[in-house]
């Protein structure tokens, strides 16, 4: 009965979501993800097939730290990596080459998750984060796979959902042969909704782990020369914009053109999609901009990077790091760990849900700031002009992110432990 309400449940958010697959940037996925196209891989070759799960960009990121641990402990592994968004699969083919198959993953149907199985063959399941469809769970278990949630984590509001339904939550996380978590908070919401205790275990966060790739000093120069940066200019990134924040945020620091004459915004939009949006945006405020994508020169005070890829890039060459998702409502915030790794002060919104445990730590540490948008001017001047301030904040999120380090090991040694992979 449980499963049959739940696929109710399921059709009626496909038919809701259906006039949205007909058009746009879905059309050309549209068929795998109703599941008439399943990926096509080589089964005859030897070694596990490990099917990970990971929904779009920052998960995939955390996915990507775990895999590389996975080849260095188990060479003999191959991947397959289903994404929901076109920017997780991107990042997916960016950050975990040679993968057997990237694809998007069909909608919960258990006939549509089934042949995807029965394609693939996977000998373990792993979920990123946040991730619970009960038809994808059942069918991998009834094939007999091992299932675990990684880098896991269950917010307020989606533990407050379960808990209204006890009977589906408890068949539904019960399907989990292990859930490795990010935080303490999070182990508490999981053994609430009753999951055994020793199927949880606390492991840290994947995306700690996930070091940027360092430029060199000449990569640095030639970056900041292909930006329209010069060697006094004042960099202020703003990292991962969602609608609603460009203008608010654009507004508080535009009069620091005046105060900083040679402070120099790099704008990166969360969403490729949103690009030409936020160039309206910037021309309606007035402000002298260049995009990425066609020229940029010395001239313009904000560059719209409008390439996707390109955020660790911009963080490594700024003064500040200002990370967006959190001067909205609804979003939660994203990962504040980035420009930290890059040892520059992280500034941040009052909206961060989904990472309130880094945003506490970061402002425990003095590696962080949460503000208001439209207070971040204040902010900025005082890091522009004492710089030792800025030093040692930057220094202090640095620290809390090696500290914060060793999530991939330990989450590989538990899965171990547990035969899963």
């Amino acid at each position: 009965m449980l499963k049959y309400l739940y696929s109710f449940a399921v059709i009626f958010l496909a038919l809701a979501w259906l006039p949205r697959l007909f058009k746009g940037k879905y059309k050309s996925s549209l068929k795998e993800r109703l599941g008439f196209v399943v990926p096509q891989i080589d089964n005859s070759k030897p070694g596990p097939l490990i099917w990970i799960h990971a929904v779009s960009v920052g998960e995939t990121k955390a996915a990507a730290a775990l895999v590389e641990e996975l080849r260095r402990q188990h060479p003999e592994s191959r991947f397959v990596i289903s994404s929901i968004t076109e920017t997780g699969q991107m990042e997916a083919e960016r950050s975990i080459p040679d993968a057997e198959a990237y694809f998007f993953l069909p909608l919960d149907f258990s006939w549509m998750v089934r042949r995807t199985i029965q394609a693939l063959q996977p000998t373990t399941l792993l979920l990123v984060e946040g991730e619970f469809w009960y038809n994808l769970l059942n069918e991998a278990k009834r094939y007999g796979c091992k299932i675990a949630l990684v880098n896991g984590k269950l917010s307020i509001r989606s533990a407050r959902r379960f808990s209204k339904v006890p009977c589906f939550s408890k068949a539904l996380f019960g399907l989990f042969d292990m859930c490795c978590l990010q935080t303490e908070e999070y182990r508490q919401a999981f053994l609430q909704l009753g999951v055994p205790p020793e199927n949880i275990a606390v492991t840290g966060n994947l995306k700690f782990d996930s070091k940027p790739i360092a430029l060199s000093e000449i990569e640095k120069e030639n970056w900041k020369n292909q930006l329209g940066i010069q060697e006094q200019d004042f960099i202020v990134v703003l990292g991962s914009t969602h609608e609603g924040e460009e203008k608010t945020l654009l507004s508080s620091i535009q009069p620091l053109f005046d105060s900083i004459p040679s402070l120099k915004i790099l704008l990166v939009p969360r969403h490729p999609h949103r690009f030409d949006r936020v160039a309206e945006i910037l021309s309606e405020q007035g402000l002298v901009f260049h995009r990425f994508s066609t020229h940029c020169s010395a001239h313009a005070k904000v560059v719209l990077v409008d390439t996707m890829g390109k955020l660790m890039t911009c963080y490594q060459i700024a003064h500040i790091g200002v990370v967006a998702g959190s001067f909205v409502p609804g979003i939660g915030g994203h990962n504040l760990f980035e420009p930290a790794a890059c040892r520059i002060p992280v500034l941040f919104g009052p909206y961060v849900d989904t990472q309130q445990a880094y945003a506490d730590a970061l402002v425990a540490s003095q590696g962080g700031i949460s503000i208001e948008a439209d207070k971040i001017r204040e902010i900025i001047l005082d890091l522009y002009q004492n710089r030792s301030r800025r030093e040692t904040m930057g220094v202090a999120a640095l620290g809390l992110v090696e500290q914060s380090m060793g999530a991939a090991k330990k989450t590989l040694e538990l899965l171990e432990s547990k035969s899963i992979t």
